[in-house]
């Protein structure tokens, strides 16, 4: 049975079609399809004790160097959400992954807009499936933590900036 978010998205404009601005165009008829998330381990080992370093290291530098040319201002937009998740004193688990579902949701939206692009939506997408409660919450904050650092490290800045 097909469920109403098992179809693929289409952009047909206002009136179906081609859209306002013809073939190609915002509305033009392509198929957008959200990432596949990545197999993300925040721990190598079953108990959870011990991080996975190569999350807050390689993998953080090489997102950071993909989306450097990225306002730093777009990145920080997620930052604060991330944060106001974790200042939630009490939050349950099953509210942590609604508000890591948003974040997904948020990220859409902007990589639809082509505020932020398809390596940091593809991020989102795999960490909001990653995480299941507040420690993975936590382990996911100093990843995102750790990718702005190095995004800072990285940016491209535009003239005038």
């Amino acid at each position: 049975m097909v469920g109403p978010y098992d179809r693929q998205p289409q952009n047909h404009g206002p009136r179906g079609g081609s859209g306002p601005r013809g073939p190609g165009g915002p509305g033009g008829g392509e198929t957008v399809t959200m990432p596949k998330p990545d197999d993300i381990r925040y721990f190598v080992d079953a108990d959870r004790r011990r991080p996975n370093a190569a999350l807050v290291g390689e993998q953080a530098e090489e997102l950071a160097q993909s989306i450097a040319a990225t306002p730093a201002s777009q990145i920080r937009r997620f930052y604060g959400d991330v944060l106001a998740i974790g200042r939630r004193s009490g939050i349950s688990d099953e509210a942590i992954c609604t508000q890591m579902a948003l974040l997904k949701a948020k990220a859409a939206y902007a990589s639809g807009r082509k505020q932020i692009p398809r390596e940091l939506l593809k991020f989102f997408v795999s960490h909001a499936a990653a995480v299941t409660d507040r420690t993975s919450y936590e382990a996911f904050r100093r990843v995102f933590e750790a990718v702005i650092a190095y995004h800072k490290f990285y940016e491209t800045k535009r003239p005038g900036n």
